[in-house]
């Protein structure tokens, strides 16, 4: 594999290839150059698109993953210890996506889950549930 990642790096580097723009996005370039055939029709570059694109989707710092760590070391509190896992991921989600910019108040939710909320909360109230 990596005879053929350097036989089609050693192409790219001497095959004319088309002009690109440099305000068009790396992984649309590459996405590009794989679509390029030789003169019978076969994929001029294979292998070293996909190996780029793959090497572009590699996080450049840690900080989104720290933020989650600490997303759910706030959310997961002495308080909370018992918490369910599914839960804790449920409210991890429910809050990325309103710090993404997708607030919850936009969110659709089913009617079903509702109607089995505001059930659950009138029986916690009532003191039937104990």
């Amino acid at each position: 594999m990596l005879d053929t990642l350097g036989r089609e790096f050693r192409d790219y580097q001497i095959c004319s290839l088309p002009e690109s723009s440099p305000e068009k996005p790396m992984e649309e370039q590459w996405l590009q150059l794989k679509k390029l055939t030789d003169e019978c029709g076969a994929p001029l570059l294979q292998h070293l698109p996909t190996f780029m694109l793959n090497v572009l989707s590699i996080p450049h710092s840690n900080a989104a993953c720290e933020r989650i760590f600490s997303l759910v070391r706030r959310n997961r509190t002495d308080f909370r210890a018992s918490m369910s896992v599914q839960t804790l991921e449920n409210l991890t989600v429910l809050k990325q996506s309103c710090q993404s910019g997708g607030c919850c108040f936009n969110r659709i939710t089913d009617p079903s889950l509702l109607k089995s909320c505001k059930e659950a909360t009138m029986v916690g109230l009532s003191g039937k549930g104990q």
